[in-house]
C-alpha cells in the first residue's frame, strides 16, 4: 500500500476560510430576530404574570369572604362594626377579622400591627398599599355598618368627604344579613384603587 503524505506549502495559512464564521450582516440579523421574538414574548409573559396576580387576589378575596361569613355566625348574622365610622379602611376593618383569617398580629397605635404583614391583605398588583397603608389593599364597603336610609342619604359627589370626613355625631349601625338592602347590588368588600385619591367609590358606601 502506497502512504501519500500532504506536501508542506510555505507561505499558506493553515487558518480556517472566511465563509465559516459568522459576517456582520449575519449577525445583525440574527440580532433583529432575537429583538422581534422578544417584542413578541415580552407582552404574553406580563399577561400571564397578571393573570397569575388576579387569581391570587382573587383567592384573597375568597378567604377574606368566608372569613366575614364565620364572624356572622358567631354574632347572630351581624356584620363587623366597631362604632368607627372609618371601619371601611383595610386596616381597621381587618381587627374583627383577624381570629378568623387565623392570622397572628397584634394592634398597635393608629391600627397599625405589630406581628408583621401578611399577603392575605394586600392585592399582588397593589404596589401602593404595601407600604403606604399598612399592607392592606381591600376596604370593607360601608353599607354594612350603616342602615339603607344612612347610605341613601349619601351623594357620589360627597362621597370622599363622606368615607373620609364623616364628622361628629355619626352613628354606626350593625347591620345583619336580613337588613341590607338589596344583598346582590353590594360588594362586601373589594381593592381600593391604588391612587386613593379618587372619590368615585360607590361600592365602598354600598350605594345604589
Amino acid at each position: 500500500m502506497q502512504r501519500h503524505d500532504r506536501a508542506f506549502t510555505p507561505g499558506k495559512s493553515s487558518a480556517p476560510r472566511a465563509g465559516a464564521a459568522f459576517t456582520l450582516i449575519e449577525l445583525l440579523v440574527v440580532i433583529a430576530i432575537i429583538a422581534v421574538l422578544a417584542a413578541i414574548l415580552f407582552p404574553v409573559l406580563a399577561q400571564v404574570r397578571e393573570q397569575a396576580r388576579k387569581a391570587a387576589c382573587a383567592s384573597h378575596l375568597k378567604q377574606i369572604g368566608v372569613a366575614f361569613a364565620l364572624y356572622t355566625q358567631d354574632y347572630d348574622g351581624g356584620y363587623p362594626n366597631t362604632g368607627d365610622p372609618y371601619l371601611w379602611v383595610g386596616k381597621r376593618w381587618r381587627w374583627p377579622l383577624m381570629p378568623y383569617l387565623a392570622i397572628r398580629q397584634r394592634q398597635g397605635t393608629d391600627f397599625s400591627n405589630q406581628g408583621g404583614t401578611t399577603s392575605i391583605l394586600l392585592c399582588p398588583s397593589d404596589t401602593l398599599s404595601g407600604t403606604g397603608f399598612d399592607a392592606t389593599s381591600y376596604g370593607y364597603s360601608a353599607c354594612f355598618y350603616h342602615t339603607p336610609e344612612q347610605i341613601n342619604a349619601l351623594r357620589i359627589r360627597n362621597l370622599r368627604l363622606a368615607l373620609n370626613d364623616p364628622g361628629p355625631g355619626v352613628v354606626c349601625v350593625t347591620q345583619s344579613e336580613a337588613s341590607v338592602a338589596f344583598p346582590a347590588q353590594k360588594i362586601l368588600v373589594g381593592v381600593v384603587q391604588q391612587s386613593r385619591r379618587r372619590a368615585d367609590l360607590p361600592w365602598a358606601t354600598g350605594a345604589r
